[in-house]
């Protein structure tokens, strides 16, 4: 228990805040509003690889439920042109796979941002369905997708929890969609984390978790620690990405089945990234300075926990 708790612990330490954003072919005449919608349907995007479901935001931006990952397509990037209608237009760095070993589909590495793709692709709405449409630099991409309708059920909202009556993980599921975690040791609640994030429903029993809608409690002014500013830069590498961790939450007979993988960067030059990190710690400002370029970001293994409805 108390390794479960300690991992909960080291996740919420390592989801950073994130301050300053990178611009991706700003759009001054977005208007995006409303509220979030959810499809799901099997499509390829592009070197990005295979899609399962969509959701256009609250805020206009877009998420595709990628195998690996969330590939986030910012807001700046998608114009509500009508009520039925989105364009996606600008670039975004290649995510690249590791191909040398039969596990590449657990591993992702996001790299060599020198290798942009050009996003010109339409959405359209129609009678509960979406049709994608486009081009990825030159190649075409579409895809069929139907809307998931409804929300969470009534009889899977509710807290879940894993652990005992003095130290446990407890996730309360709630009915608008809205998730928050906590970390109870001897009875105390000593880290709690919500997120932004509604779920993305996948199908009736399942759904997503975006890691990038983690609430931030991090000080955006001010001299923060080396390890506060330090999950700040990763933050920001996987926005320059496009990219968030995920898990994929499974309802089944009064449990919750909880499966994602943890992540890992590297730095071509750690001396460099070091004094950058120092920088960033007594100013975040310095974040745009960083040459997110040069991270590579790899996924863990995959892994999965039960939790118990209360």
């Amino acid at each position: 228990m108390k390794k479960l708790l300690l991992t909960l612990i080291m996740l919420l330490s390592v989801l950073g805040i994130s301050c300053e954003k990178k611009p991706t072919a700003p759009n001054t005449t977005n208007n995006n509003t409303g509220h979030s919608q959810s499809f799901t349907g099997s499509f390829t995007f592009g070197t990005f690889g295979n899609a399962s479901a969509l959701s256009i935001n609250e805020d206009g931006s877009i998420y595709m439920n990628m195998d690996n990952v969330l590939l986030t397509i910012k807001k700046e990037m998608v114009t509500k042109i009508s009520d039925s209608q989105y364009q996606i237009k600008g670039q975004i760095p290649t995510i690249k796979y590791d191909t040398s070993s039969a596990t590449a589909k657990s591993v992702m590495f996001a790299q060599s941002a020198s290798d942009m793709n050009t996003l010109d692709v339409s959405l359209n709405l129609s009678g509960g369905s979406l049709s994608l449409s486009g081009k990825i630099n030159d190649n075409s991409v579409s895809g069929s997708l139907k809307e998931v309708s409804g929300y969470i059920p009534s009889d899977y909202a509710g807290i879940y929890f894993i652990g005992d009556d003095k130290n446990s993980t407890e996730i309360e599921i709630k009915s608008d969609g809205y998730v928050t975690m906590k970390g109870n040791q001897d009875g105390i609640v000593v880290v709690e984390q919500e997120y932004t994030d509604k779920l993305i429903k996948v199908s009736e029993n399942e759904y997503i978790l975006n890691h990038g809608s983690a609430k931030r409690n991090i000080s955006s002014t001010g001299t923060i620690s080396f390890a506060d500013a330090e999950s700040i830069v990763i933050t920001e590498a996987m926005k320059y990405y496009n990219i968030s961790q995920k898990d994929t939450l499974k309802f089944e007979n009064n449990t919750l089945t909880i499966t994602g993988q943890g992540l890992t960067s590297t730095y071509k030059d750690v001396d460099t990234i070091g004094k950058q990190i120092e920088k960033v710690a007594e100013d975040r400002a310095y974040l745009k300075e960083v040459d997110y370029s040069l991270f590579t970001l790899k996924l863990t293994a995959e892994s999965s926990d039960i939790f118990t409805k209360k």
